[in-house]
C-alpha cells in the first residue's frame, strides 16, 4: 500500500512540499516510497534549478494542508476567470507530461500570497494506476471526510485525488461560489472534467449528522440522478455486510442527500462514467476502524480485491502533485 511521496517543488519552499512564497505551487513529479521516514529535502540537480526533491507521508501532508485552509466567511476563495482555468489546465497537462520546470513557471503566473484557494491535487502518472478519481469537496464542513478520501486514494491505487481549498462557505453562508459541490465554474470542476472519462469511477466523500437527518441510514449513496447504477447496489451490499445501514437515492428515497445539483456528478453521468456520492454519518467518520471499513467495502465490491491477500511490494511510482492556496508552514 502506498503511504509516502517524493516530490519536486520550488527551492524556496524548504519545510514542506506545496509551501512557500509562491501563490500557486509548483507541479511536482514524485516517487512513492514504501517506508517513508519523515520529511526530507535535497537540492535538485543544477540543470533543473526550480526543482527540489522531497519525500514524506502523503496522508500527513493532506491532513496538515487541510488544517491551514481558510474557514467560513473568510472570503478567501477567488472565482477563476475563464482564461485562468484554461491556463491552470494547461499547466496541469505540462506537469503530467513531465516538464516540471515549465509547469512551475506556468503556475507562478497566478498571483497572491494565499493563491486563489483553488484546491490540492495529487495526480499519479503510472500507467498501472486504476482509472479512479477520489474527491473531497468539503474538507472542513464535512469533518474527517478528507481522512477517508486520502485513505481511499492510496488503497484504491487511484489516479487522482482532489481536495477543495477552502471551507464550502468561505465566501458567505450558503455561498455556491466557494462550494465545490455547487460551483460548475471552479478549477475543481474543470480539473474533474479534464481528468475523468467514461471509464472513470469517481468516489466523492461527504459527511452528515443523523441529528439533522432523523430516520436516515448511516450511509447514503447516490450518483446524483434518479437512476442509480448497478455498482451502487454492489457497494451497498458490501457496506451492509460490515454492519452499517445504507440507503440509495433513487429520485425519492433519502432525497435530502441525493446530490442532484452536484456538478461533478452531473458531468460524470453525462459522459457515461460512474459517480459514487457517499454521505457518511459522523459516527463512521470519527471511528478509524469504521472509516477503513468503508474503503474495504469499495475495494471488495468494485475491484475484486481480496482483503486477505498480502500487501503488494511497493516500488517507485511516478506521481504529479499540484497545489494551490495555503499550505502547512
Amino acid at each position: 500500500m502506498r503511504t509516502g511521496y517524493q516530490a519536486a517543488r520550488q527551492p524556496d519552499q524548504r519545510r514542506w512540499p506545496f509551501v512557500g512564497a509562491t501563490p500557486l505551487l509548483a507541479a511536482a513529479l514524485a516517487l512513492w516510497l514504501s517506508s517513508p521516514a519523515g520529511i526530507r529535502s535535497e537540492p535538485a540537480p543544477a540543470e533543473t534549478p526550480r526543482a527540489l526533491q522531497e519525500s514524506g507521508d502523503l496522508q500527513a501532508l493532506v491532513i496538515a494542508y487541510k488544517g491551514t485552509l481558510p474557514d467560513h466567511d473568510s472570503h478567501a476563495f477567488v472565482e477563476p476567470e475563464p482564461g485562468e482555468a484554461v491556463r491552470f489546465l494547461a499547466a496541469t497537462t505540462t506537469a503530467l507530461g513531465g516538464d516540471l520546470d515549465d509547469a512551475a513557471s506556468r503556475f507562478d503566473t497566478f498571483g497572491t500570497p494565499c493563491g486563489q484557494c483553488w484546491g490540492l491535487y495529487v495526480l499519479i502518472r503510472s500507467v498501472t494506476a486504476r482509472d479512479v478519481a477520489v474527491e473531497a469537496p468539503h474538507p472542513l464542513f464535512d469533518a474527517l471526510a478528507p481522512e477517508m478520501a486520502i485513505d481511499a486514494y492510496l488503497r484504491m491505487d487511484a489516479r487522482e485525488f482532489s481536495m477543495a481549498g477552502t471551507h464550502r462557505y468561505a465566501n458567505g453562508p450558503d455561498s455556491p461560489v466557494s462550494d465545490m459541490a455547487r460551483n460548475p465554474n471552479s478549477v475543481f470542476q474543470k480539473m474533474h472534467e479534464a481528468l475523468t472519462g467514461p471509464d472513470t469511477q469517481v468516489f466523492q466523500y461527504h459527511g452528515f449528522n443523523l441529528r439533522n437527518h432523523p430516520g436516515y441510514p448511516n450511509v447514503v449513496l447516490s450518483n446524483g440522478g434518479s437512476t442509480p447504477h448497478a455498482e451502487l447496489y454492489q457497494l451497498k451490499a458490501a457496506i451492509e455486510a460490515r454492519g452499517e445501514t445504507v440507503g440509495i437515492f433513487d429520485g425519492q428515497s433519502w432525497a435530502e442527500l441525493g446530490a442532484t445539483i452536484n456538478p461533478q456528478g452531473r458531468y460524470t453521468r453525462s459522459i457515461g462514467g460512474r459517480f459514487f456520492h457517499m454521505e457518511n454519518e459522523f459516527a463512521i467518520r470519527s471511528d478509524p476502524a469504521r472509516r477503513a471499513a468503508m474503503v474495504d467495502a469499495a475495494l471488495e465490491a468494485l475491484f475484486s480485491f481480496s482483503l486477505d491477500a498480502p500487501p503488494a511490494t511497493v516500488g517507485q511510482r511516478a506521481v504529479a502533485c499540484l497545489a494551490c492556496g495555503r499550505g502547512p508552514d
